[in-house]
């Protein structure tokens, strides 16, 4: 997996080993060169287990959702875990919103909205999109689209919950 900050200032990549590294580009994502990653933490996921990863607009976060039921938030700057939430579930697919104060996680059955505390994940909203394998907050925030394997795209307001459009 490969996430780029929307300033593309940051790229952060997922390897095969379940490192987790970064690397500041100054010239756009295809500037990064190998030799410059640093590794964001020595522990990430299992290997090969990653199934979503986002870097976060405003904040030096990057938020990683992965087979062994985990969603972890990591700081890229002082390269330390903040957060590891073990769930009930396998999570598909994982956005931070660009304030950094929300991640959303695709499920199976629905995509659930958590607000990011100090030392938890806490339930803001559930919205109806099975199979959810992608998501993604728009670049204010005030929209969250979700993609699932039958390839339609869900459109929601991300205060009210209310879908917006579904696109096939």
């Amino acid at each position: 997996h490969l996430a780029v900050a929307p300033n593309e200032g940051t790229l952060v990549a997922s390897f095969a080993d379940g490192q987790l590294r970064f690397s500041p580009v100054a010239g756009g994502p295809r500037s990064a060169r190998g030799e410059d990653m640093r590794p964001v933490a020595t522990e990430c996921h299992q290997p090969g287990a990653l199934t979503g990863m986002d870097v976060c607009v405003r904040k030096p976060l990057v938020v990683t959702s992965s087979l062994d039921r985990t969603v972890r938030v990591w700081n890229y700057e002082t390269c330390e875990l903040e957060l590891s939430k073990t769930l009930l579930e396998d999570p598909l697919a994982v956005a931070l919103h660009p304030s950094g104060l929300q991640v959303a996680v695709g499920f199976l059955d629905k995509l659930r909205v958590f607000h990011l505390l100090l030392d938890d994940l806490k339930l803001f909203v559930e919205l109806p999109a099975k199979g959810c394998r992608e998501v993604r907050f728009s670049g204010g925030g005030q929209y969250i689209a979700a993609a699932n394997h039958s390839h339609v795209v869900f459109v929601f307001d991300f205060l009210s919950g209310a879908r917006l459009a579904e696109l096939r």
